[in-house]
């Protein structure tokens, strides 16, 4: 099947995959692309598989759909308290703080796990928060997951999983919060019924912010996700979950993928065992601008008007600006708009 389906239109496919969701199906990864391919169109059993690629990537055709073949490329390799270092940190040092904050300013905690599969990460974190005694404040814990792959989201509501995805702690952790049926584990009802699972393709910002809310998370996990991302995906996703972060909140990766992370409303702190981040207390400027951008008619009057920049990111309402500063640290003009 594979002499019939020239590079090219695979190279086109990489393109789609990269743009639109962020998977990463270039270079050493290509021949991945090809072989799940037409592995997939081998399940379908279509007889003419570059007609249908140049269908998948039109969207012309009802069978062929995109989710569908983006939930069969992507991978869901997780299990229960995977990364350990990253449940020694939130015990030692994010959960005190995260809950300490929350009381002194009378609120609930948001968490968000992104990238979640098949929920394994999210059931964890209510296990290891009921483990330190935290969920006495149940009420005042918010907790979501977020996936591009409907069928992965489908299996984290249900809460079943079976032995494998017990591979780190499993007497302990099917003994106490696990219900057996012949050769399955579900979930004990009060921590399913808590998190909320939805649908978000984390490279589309207005996807996200459909959903949330800018600064309300306390804590983001997004961990084993960028390791199969281009980095111009990886910056793409990074701006839009740092956006969800309180000033303050932390936003946790696996060790390999700390080094991937570039943001300057982010800082970096160093820690034995796994280093995070967390986000700026913005800085907010107030420039007086004068734009020619908005006179009316022949005006020779030139409007003025107050707008809050951010100062490190140089942002109003999530537009981004290029903005000149003079020699005395004062607004100058719009340069460019994104």
């Amino acid at each position: 099947m594979s002499k019939v389906i020239s590079k090219e239109l695979f190279i086109h496919l990489a393109e789609i995959l990269s743009d639109n969701y962020g998977l990463n199906f270039f270079d050493e990864r290509f021949s991945d692309l090809e072989n799940l391919t037409i592995n997939y169109f081998k399940k379908l059993r279509v007889n003419e598989p570059e007609k249908y690629i140049q269908a998948l990537i039109k969207q012309e055709n009802e069978i062929i759909n995109i989710n569908s073949f983006v939930n069969f490329l992507t991978i869901g390799e997780t299990y229960f308290f995977r990364g350990d270092e990253t449940f020694d940190l939130l015990g030692k040092v994010i959960y005190p703080v995260i809950f300490q904050n929350s009381a002194i300013e009378n609120r609930e905690i948001n968490i968000l796990s992104a990238a979640c599969s098949t929920g394994e990460e999210v059931y964890s974190t209510l296990i290891h928060l009921e483990m330190l005694g935290y969920l006495n404040l149940l009420n005042k814990i918010n907790i979501y997951g977020v996936d591009v792959n409907s069928d992965f989201l489908e299996r984290a509501r249900a809460g079943v999983y079976r032995e494998w995805s017990f591979r780190n702690r499993k007497d302990e952790i099917i003994q106490n919060y696990f219900i057996k049926s012949n050769d399955t584990f579900e979930i004990l009802p009060k921590f399913k019924s808590k998190p909320e699972f939805y649908r978000i393709n984390l490279v589309d910002r207005d996807e996200i912010l459909s959903h949330f809310s800018i600064n309300s998370f306390d804590l983001i996990l997004v961990r084993n996700f960028f390791i199969y991302l281009t980095q111009k995906n990886i910056n793409r996703i990074v701006r839009s979950l740092t956006e969800l972060l309180r000033p303050g909140g932390y936003l946790l990766t696996s060790p390999s993928e700390v080094a991937l992370i570039e943001n300057q409303a982010l800082n970096k702190i160093f820690n034995p065992g796994l280093n995070y981040f967390t986000k700026q207390n913005e800085k907010i400027l107030t420039y007086q601008i004068r734009t020619n951008n908005l006179q009316k008619n022949n005006s020779k009057e030139v409007p003025v008007f107050n707008l809050e920049v951010d100062e490190k990111k140089r942002c109003y309402d999530g537009l981004q600006l290029l903005i000149k500063i003079d020699q005395w640290n004062q607004f100058s003009e719009i340069v460019e708009e994104k």
